[in-house]
């Protein structure tokens, strides 16, 4: 399985057409986030001028997307969780603008 944050993006707004219906845009180019950089892609990623209006859709449709899957890669991902672990940070970092 593929953990690409374009491929988790896709499956949590309801596929390729969906996203594109979404975005207004042609499926051809909402394809292209799948492919490498070198084929004209996007290398997996969202781009992120998309993140907004996917993050919205994917809450809508009851989604478990999360944030992390969305912007980081898998790799980056498994950093993130290294890096908390060896902080003992488990948890999200507050918003800006938490007053707990």
């Amino acid at each position: 399985m593929n953990n690409d944050p374009a491929i988790l993006a896709l499956k949590a707004v309801g596929g390729l057409a969906a996203a594109a219906r979404l975005l207004n845009k042609d499926t051809s180019t909402v394809f292209r986030w799948r492919l490498s950089k070198d084929k004209g892609g996007a290398d997996g990623r969202v781009p992120p001028k998309n993140f907004f209006a996917i993050w919205c859709e994917a809450i809508i449709r009851g989604s478990d997307l999360s944030l992390e899957e969305l912007v980081f890669t898998a790799e980056e991902r498994a950093a993130i969780a290294e890096l908390r672990q060896r902080t003992g940070s488990l948890a999200s970092p507050k918003t800006i603008g938490d007053e707990t």
